[in-house]
């Protein structure tokens, strides 16, 4: 299971428990790390929420939601950066071995090549022998 999918889960309550004419309190940050705007975090907690722990502790615990999302979107950046980076070594790793796959293919299709045309020289030179040798014979005969 996706770990936002978990980290929501956990954090979500029924919605019955929410008035959405409580205040809410939306937080825009302007960029991450590599410069792509950040999603607002919009936290709407029940009015007893409010009432128990007040305006102050609220806003705190939704700084700690941002700060916790923000850990996990930089681990989340780090890991695919790894796995990316494994990725690309292997990639680089295939393409090395097909590359040499390709020249041994090369070079036994280049001396296969060099065999035949040998053949067929010799077997060229035997034909026009045993092709010239009874014309002459055939030409020397009705002289």
């Amino acid at each position: 299971m996706d770990l936002r999918l978990r980290r929501r889960a956990r954090f979500r309550y029924p919605p019955h428990n929410f008035d959405t004419r409580l205040p809410e309190r939306s937080l825009y940050g302007t960029e991450d790390s590599v410069g792509i705007p950040l999603m607002p975090v919009t936290a709407r907690l029940s009015k007893a929420f409010y009432d128990r722990f007040g305006e102050q502790v609220t806003n705190e615990l939704v700084d700690w939601f941002n700060q916790v999302d923000a850990t996990y979107r930089s681990e989340l950046r780090e890991l695919n950066e790894i796995n990316f980076a494994r990725f690309d070594a292997k990639l680089e790793q295939r393409i090395a071995e097909v590359k040499a796959e390709i020249a041994r293919i090369d070079q036994r299709m280049i001396s296969g090549l060099a065999d035949q045309r040998a053949d067929l020289i010799k077997w060229m030179f035997l034909f026009w022998v045993g092709t010239v040798v009874p014309i002459l014979g055939v030409v020397l005969a009705l002289r």
